[in-house]
């Protein structure tokens, strides 16, 4: 970034008044994390220092490896399939809101490589995905500090969420790590393994799905609206002992990094992609891990599920959109409903367009159907930021 050339934009624009506001409130920010940043550094309190920082980001992997035969090859087979029918699907299921800019501006590479059929080109992204753009929004990409008080800011974030998840879990340190070698983790480095913010959000919500079912001795299916890269079943297979099928569902361009995350993590599960399969829809029995486009949500048989699991993907979309995935929550889901969203409407990527409130009449589930059972603020958010003003809920709902 040129700073100059920012100020000079900003002047001409907003006025020499506003630059110098912004330049107060900047220094005020700084100033907050530079004094938290002493505070840890002296408290037997804080789990993880600077160094912990500095050690993740340094210690860049060099990783072209391909640990499952074949998975690049399906992933571009699946991921090209899946583009070609996503163009004749309702408009409800097509990109829209905040997702469409990110992938507009930091998608275009990988979808060019995918559509290329370019093996090495995907790997070399995928492999790489935690450090690239194209994980932006899913607090990888976004968590490379760029600066020494963006450090101090995420230093702060770490130790925060740290502090709330050993209250809330009690689960070991170890639960939180990730292999540096599987798309080249960053964050904060504990001997050779990364901690990732959402490390802390996603193990807890793992926590919390297997205890709800505790004592259950048929297997549990599980789906994922949004799932992102594939971190909550990386903590339900790793961490709990639940008897789990898990099925994800996303865009196509989220379900190649959750398939090469999930893959390479467990080369032994049966993993089950877009189109592999004449039935993978009315017979998914046989499989652990199934990886679907969003658009596949009607085809999936009623009450198949028994928990339904989404987190702050919701919020982002559109009305008719989020009206349409209610619907077919209403439809698949068996048992429960878990999902962690915003309740503020701050405004969108999108000009014009505001994030939705999902503590609203219009996006709930039919009372005839659904209790809420709670609706709790949400402490450990996937940023790690804990929100003053309980801006971000938790809720979870069974079916009566």
């Amino acid at each position: 970034m040129n700073i100059i050339s920012d100020s000079i934009k900003i002047i001409k624009t907003e006025g020499l008044i506003q630059y110098c506001v912004r330049l107060i409130k900047r220094g005020q920010g700084n100033f907050y994390y530079l004094l938290m940043w002493v505070m840890m550094a002296i408290s037997h309190q804080s789990r993880f220092q600077l160094k912990d920082i500095n050690e993740g980001q340094k210690k860049r992997t060099v990783n072209t490896i391909n640990s499952i035969e074949n998975s690049i090859s399906r992933i571009i087979n699946s991921y090209n399939l899946a583009i070609k029918d996503q163009k004749i699907q309702q408009e409800v299921y097509k990109i829209s809101g905040d997702w469409a800019i990110i992938f507009g501006n930091d998608q275009q590479e990988l979808i060019q490589k995918l559509k290329q059929g370019d093996r090495e080109g995907v790997n070399a992204i995928l492999s790489n995905f935690a450090r690239d753009k194209v994980s932006r929004g899913l607090h990888l990409f976004d968590t490379i500090p760029h600066s020494f008080f963006h450090k101090l800011l995420l230093l702060n974030c770490y130790n925060k969420s740290y502090f709330i998840w050993k209250k809330m879990t009690f689960l070991p340190d170890e639960v939180l790590e990730y292999s540096k070698e599987i798309g080249n983790m960053h964050g904060i480095d504990i001997d050779g393994k990364s901690i990732m913010l959402p490390s802390f959000n996603q193990s807890y919500f793992a926590q919390k799905i297997d205890r709800l079912f505790t004592g259950s001795l048929k297997k549990i299916t599980i789906l994922e609206i949004g799932g992102g890269y594939g971190s909550l079943p990386y903590h339900l297979f790793k961490h709990t002992s639940l008897k789990c099928r898990y099925i994800y569902v996303d865009l196509p361009e989220m379900c190649t990094l959750a398939t090469y995350f999930l893959m390479n993590h467990f080369p032994d599960k049966k993993i089950l992609l877009y189109k592999e399969s004449e039935n993978q829809i009315s017979d998914f029995s046989e499989y652990d891990i199934i990886i679907l486009p969003n658009y596949c949500l009607p085809d999936l048989p009623e009450r198949s599920v028994d928990l339904v699991f989404n987190s702050h993907s919701m919020t982002q979309m559109d009305p008719d959109t989020l009206k349409e995935y209610l619907r077919q929550i209403n439809r698949i889901c068996k048992k429960y409903f878990l999902h962690a969203n915003n309740e503020n409407e701050n405004n969108s990527l999108t000009p014009g367009l505001k994030y939705l409130n999902l503590n609203n009449p219009e996006y709930e589930l039919p009372k005839t159907e659904f209790k809420q059972i709670y609706r709790l603020p949400e402490l450990i958010r996937n940023d790690g930021f804990l929100i003053p003003e309980y801006s971000s809920w938790e809720y979870l709902y069974e079916r009566i």
